[in-house]
């Protein structure tokens, strides 16, 4: 690993405002993992300011393109919430926007699941599982109690593969790149 980017992924780890799921997903998108993550930075109104520009700096250290809405509206009313989008590529971002338009309309709300979720890197079999079950909220999932399969929804018929598929390789990379917030947080 070249020097730039070891001090690159430093400075993502000794960030003390976004929580440790924030940063692994993170390092999921600057290494391919996934196009799109997305990070909630919640602080009061006397320091998301200051929350927002550490956030910002090192997004834009890691090289990152990003848009934030404010879902303070979901919270405290001395709370703040900003909802950052994060990719590589400008284009990545340009596709979660059209997802979330299209998640706000019933019509369209398991077509933007299914792009949301490829956008997250999740697999297919997560996702499918994700949308044909979303409506039910009957079915008692064993995956949902097991920390192992912590970053989304899994499929009880796939979970080892689906880790093997996204959360072990995403973890890994974590240890490798953020070792002091992956024994934190992992």
């Amino acid at each position: 690993m070249d020097e730039e980017k070891l001090r690159e992924y430093e400075f993502l780890d000794s960030n003390r405002i976004l929580a440790g799921y924030d940063k692994m997903n993170i390092v999921g998108v600057c290494e391919g993992l996934k196009q799109v993550t997305e990070l909630e930075v919640i602080e009061s109104k006397e320091t998301i300011e200051a929350a927002e520009q550490l956030v910002e700096i090192t997004l834009d250290v890691l090289g990152l393109v990003y848009y934030k809405e404010d879902r303070s509206e979901h919270f405290a009313p001395d709370s703040v919430c900003m909802q950052y989008y994060v990719a590589k590529t400008s284009e990545a971002l340009d596709k979660m926007r059209e997802a979330n338009k299209k998640f706000t309309s019933v019509e369209y709300q398991e077509e933007a699941d299914r792009e949301r979720g490829r956008l997250f890197g999740f697999p297919e079999t997560a996702i499918e599982y994700f949308v044909s079950n979303q409506d039910s909220g009957t079915e008692e999932n064993p995956c949902d109690n097991n920390p192992k399969y912590h970053s989304y929804k899994h499929s009880p018929e796939h979970a080892e593969e689906e880790y093997e598929q996204y959360e072990k390789k995403i973890e890994e990379l974590f240890r490798k790149y953020c070792p002091k917030s992956a024994e934190e947080f992992l």
